[in-house]
């Protein structure tokens, strides 16, 4: 029998494909970013494109990562994927 050993610090953790509205906000108040997100809903030039960002930084019950309004937000305030990819993981670990 022979045994397979797994160094942990080589598995990258899985990114969670979503995570409940109140987790979200809460890893992006931690990490600092929640006003730079309501800054950039509030400067949404259309008007209709800035209420269905409302709708979706206020009224959905989860974030999807694939979300395209969550993706252009973060790219608005400067994330990158792997920033957005660590702010689902945090949020994921949110218990609220």
């Amino acid at each position: 029998m022979s045994i397979i050993k797994i160094d942990t610090a080589l598995l990258k953790p899985v990114v969670p494909q979503s995570v409940s509205r109140a987790q979200g906000k809460a890893a992006l108040i931690l990490a600092g970013k929640f006003d730079a997100v309501i800054q950039y809903v509030g400067s949404i030039p259309n008007a209709s494109d800035k209420e269905l960002a409302q709708v979706a930084l206020n009224d959905t019950t989860e974030w999807s990562r694939e979300s395209a309004f969550l993706n252009n937000a973060a790219r608005a305030i400067g994330l990158t994927d792997q920033d957005l990819d660590d702010l689902f993981i945090s949020a994921s670990k949110i218990n609220l």
